[in-house]
């Protein structure tokens, strides 16, 4: 299930789409900082929606835990939180405007005196919480489940080096693709290629490619740029039209941190017309 404003690509996918209200729709309390506000919501809901709260209450009443989610009631949820700040919800200025939060004194050199928050209380070389989940407390090298050393007969057909999730300046992410204008600065995805590989290609910018690895293929863009090493190119995250995921190998996921490899992967690139 989806829980969102509006259509997304995320949703094609869910068997359960639940409309979200906005931020104007909902009330929410704010602690941040040396701050604390109550913010009210503006307008009711439209339509179907729901604040976020409102959902996960109405999904715990319906299992049975209604008593563990404070009835269904959001105000005594921001009392719960309010604890540590010694304000109650009554207490906060009206409006949205700020309550001021004694976050007490800035101590410098803290670990002078409680020393630092790991587990021997020092700076560590070796990390002693992996070695206490069976994992070796200091960083080793291993090659990429794709790369021209481990897979060499992967990487004779798929002679690039893949990587992605380089960040945007007009998009968070995926956010944003439908804004017209960020479409107008940013109008679709790119593969950011070495100017040596390009001309060795015969690619230019904005030329159209077919990038391809043992999962997957993808059309995108070209923008070739001295930013990327020879052997290397970069694809943009977060692009219907472009989903780079579809190349990654998704079997192949970090034992600690469960994370794929998207900053060493393999590809295929071949120039196409459309």
């Amino acid at each position: 299930s989806v829980s969102d404003f509006y259509d997304t690509p995320t949703r094609e996918f869910a068997d359960v789409s639940l409309p979200a209200a906005t931020h104007l729709e909902r009330e929410s309390l704010i602690i941040g900082g040396d701050k604390v506000r109550y913010r009210s919501n503006v307008i009711e809901p439209r339509g179907n929606a729901k604040a976020d709260a409102d959902i996960m209450f109405e999904l715990a009443d319906a299992l049975g835990l209604k008593e563990k989610f404070w009835d269904g009631d959001i105000k005594a949820s921001f009392n719960e939180r309010l604890k540590e700040t010694g304000y109650t919800l009554e207490d906060l200025p009206e409006k949205g405007k700020y309550a001021p939060y004694d976050l007490g004194p800035d101590i410098e050199r803290r670990y002078e005196k409680g020393g630092f928050e790991t587990n021997t209380g020092k700076v560590e070389f070796k990390s002693t919480t992996l070695e206490e989940h069976g994992h070796n407390g200091l960083p080793i090298y291993k090659e990429p489940y794709w790369s021209h050393v481990s897979t060499p007969e992967i990487a004779s057909d798929y002679p690039f080096i893949l990587t992605t999730g380089g960040r945007s300046k007009n998009y968070q992410h995926s956010q944003g693709r439908k804004l017209e204008m960020l479409r107008a600065i940013e109008p679709y995805p790119v593969l950011q290629i070495n100017p040596l590989d390009a001309e060795n290609m015969g690619i230019k910018d904005d030329e159209w490619l077919k990038v391809s690895s043992p999962r997957g293929e993808i059309e995108i863009r070209a923008l070739v740029s001295e930013i990327m090493m020879s052997g290397v190119v970069h694809a943009p995250h977060g692009w219907e039209e472009a989903p780079v995921n579809m190349l990654i190998p998704g079997e192949a996921l970090c034992p600690i941190t469960g994370f794929p490899g998207f900053k060493s992967s393999l590809c295929h690139i071949e120039k196409i017309t459309k």
